[in-house]
């Protein structure tokens, strides 16, 4: 097998993968997704920023795509960001997100409002219920 052939057997093992798991599509790289992610990724940096300001939080990101990569830091100090040896001392032990755990979220919300547990009347204080 050609190795052209070998990486178009692996594009569309992923693409039945993305459609199995209800991933988001995958956008070519044409102009418009190219646009498409200079809006989301300007739309993200203001978001970070905001969290910073309102929350006084300190905040880490880094953006890339293409090779080209766009970091945001809130504090520009040598411990920060954290190496990952350090966050392993970290109390409480920080929490490590990865795309699966949206992908599981999403999944969790569309269970749970099927079984009645989100909003609704479930969310109602137990005392303005009335005495049996």
């Amino acid at each position: 097998m050609s190795s052209v052939s070998a990486a178009h057997a692996t594009l569309q093992a992923f693409e039945k993968r993305d459609k199995r798991e209800g991933s988001v599509p995958k956008k070519s790289g044409g102009r418009r997704a190219n646009e498409n992610f200079e809006k989301r990724k300007r739309s993200l940096l203001r978001k970070c920023n905001e969290t910073v300001e309102l929350y006084d939080a300190d905040l880490y990101i880094a953006v890339r795509r293409k090779g080209k990569c766009t970091v945001y830091s809130s504090c520009f100090v040598s411990s920060w960001p954290p190496r990952q040896e350090d966050m392993e001392t970290y109390y409480p032990v920080p929490i490590v997100m990865t795309p699966e755990d949206f992908r599981r979220e999403t999944t969790d919300d569309k269970e749970a409002s099927s079984l009645g547990e989100k909003g609704g009347f479930f969310d109602e204080p137990t005392s303005s219920r009335p005495a049996a």
